[in-house]
């Protein structure tokens, strides 16, 4: 990242962008200086059950929301054997910034910056190598008032528990199965289907009420996802049209909360949020 910003290009980098929001705050300072537009690749903005997600908050359908649930659970004990970086944590390796990342950028996306965070971080399947023994599971609990957010991920839960959970004084929402896009990325090289994004009624999610005094259930049509228009969005922004997509301040926001979320597992208590001052101290 830091070559082609030398050699005055606009960029995507793929999220976390950097191992540290320190080196995320020197790639910021750096393409500033430069001109260039620094753009972090958080694509799951566009998965189609968060557009969903969001849908339903800004339609208040459940009414004052009291807990989120977000989660990226996987039955996965066997140890990998291609891309060992990412068991290095000298490498930046680990859940906490892969999965880690994903999770806290769409909660910052839908409630804002939280007053605090608390976090356990693990390693809970066995390790070959020493030097691979980055963390494979967290829980972290974002703290915003009347609101409690929980994300979390590992490789070890069979079947794996809901993708969203969201409760509210009027109803619940549950959505079970991921996101297809990422799957059936791998099965192309060019997307090509009018449909693509769009979802079988059988991956919906369930939409709870009460009405009457009575609970009722029915499922709720997936938005369709479409990871292009992140891209359109950059083509948008390079032509000087639009904003990106997505700001590398964001990143740098998402990597701090990651940090806390460590420092609160490894001290064991809950670390205020000071994004005020941090953000004064860097500039951003």
């Amino acid at each position: 990242a830091r070559q082609v910003i030398a050699a005055g290009k606009h960029l995507v980098v793929d999220k976390p962008m950097a191992i540290s929001s320190g080196e995320i705050a020197t790639l910021i300072r750096l393409a500033q200086e430069k001109g260039v537009l620094l753009m972090p690749f958080h694509n799951r903005r566009w998965d189609g059950d968060f557009l969903t997600v969001r849908k339903l908050l800004t339609e208040k359908t459940l009414g004052r929301l009291v807990h989120f649930e977000s989660r990226f659970d996987r039955w996965r004990p066997a140890l990998p054997t291609t891309r060992l970086w990412k068991e290095s944590p000298a490498e930046g390796g680990g859940t906490l910034l892969d999965h880690g990342t994903h999770l806290a950028d769409q909660a910052l996306v839908l409630f804002g910056l939280p007053e605090a965070v608390s976090a356990d971080v693990a390693r809970e399947r066995d390790t070959a190598v020493a030097t691979l023994d980055a963390n494979d599971s967290f829980t972290i609990r974002l703290r915003y008032p009347g609101l409690q957010v929980v994300l979390g991920a590992n490789p070890l839960t069979l079947p794996p528990r809901p993708r969203f959970h969201l409760r509210g004084l009027q109803g619940n929402y549950i959505r079970l199965a991921p996101d297809p896009q990422e799957a059936a990325l791998a099965q192309t090289v060019r997307i090509e289907d009018p449909a693509w994004g769009q979802e079988s009624e059988t991956e919906w999610g369930t939409l709870w009420l009460e009405s009457d005094g009575a609970q009722i259930s029915r499922p709720l049509p997936t938005l369709p996802g479409d990871y292009r228009k992140y891209y359109a969005g950059v083509r948008d922004a390079v032509s000087g049209k639009a904003q990106p997509p997505v700001t590398a301040p964001e990143a740098w926001r998402v990597a701090r909360l990651l940090e806390w979320a460590a420092q609160s597992a490894q001290e064991r208590r809950e670390i205020p949020c000071n994004w005020q001052e941090e953000s004064a101290r860097l500039s951003l």
